[in-house]
């Protein structure tokens, strides 16, 4: 499907890609596709679920200046043009469990960090990935459950498939048997110089969550 619609950003998580094989992935449809591929690798074989990657089209890969990586679950690319910096960050925040509090907490302590150090610097920020939090369907849950939601909100960032969906309710991203959730966002900064961005949710029978 990328080959075919060559989207300019494409995110992927839940690779489960190692630091040895995520050095050869698409070696040959870079060159062939024109295109360029950035991962965060599972940091151990214990961790199956982790694992993140940002692939860029032609000519936006030109642009990226410095990369950063936190774990399998943060990626961060920082982009260079004329007079305007942006920082696209790909964000995994792992399912609402006990055994996850202490792993959702340092990612959020981290995200905070590269936020902090974007505004500092001026940068314009895009942020996509899967939160694994609905506002909506997760209500019943502890507020701590959806506090980078509500930090994004905080600091005036615009979630794109709530704004384009402002007169119903955003369509849901993942579907289990009794209902459905919206996991996966897209956030820009504020004065993001796309005005035009906006979410919108496709639906893929040939694919899947696995």
């Amino acid at each position: 499907m990328l080959m075919v619609c060559a989207p300019p950003v494409l995110s992927l998580n839940d690779t489960r890609l190692t630091s040895s094989s995520a050095k050869f992935i698409y070696q040959n449809e870079h060159f062939q596709h024109n295109f360029k591929s950035y991962w965060a690798p599972s940091p151990s074989n214990s961790r199956p679920h982790d694992g993140v990657g940002l692939l860029l089209h032609h000519p936006l890969h030109k642009h990226v200046q410095k990369i950063d990586l936190w774990k399998g679950r943060l990626l961060k690319l920082d982009l260079f043009f004329h007079q305007t910096k942006i920082s696209i960050i790909f964000v995994y925040i792992p399912p609402y469990h006990s055994i996850h509090y202490k792993e959702r907490d340092a990612i959020f302590a981290q995200f905070n960090l590269w936020l902090d150090k974007a505004r500092s610097n001026n940068y314009h920020v895009v942020i996509l990935g899967d939160f694994n939090a609905d506002e909506l369907s997760h209500s019943h849950l502890l507020q701590h459950h959806l506090k980078i939601l509500r930090s994004l909100s905080f600091r005036y960032f615009t979630d794109h498939q709530s704004h384009t969906s402002s007169i119903s309710d955003p369509s849901p991203t993942f579907y289990y048997q009794n209902g459905s959730s919206r996991l996966d966002y897209i956030w820009s900064s504020s004065g993001f110089p796309a005005p035009g961005l906006f979410s919108h949710v496709e639906s893929c029978p040939k694919l899947n969550d696995n």
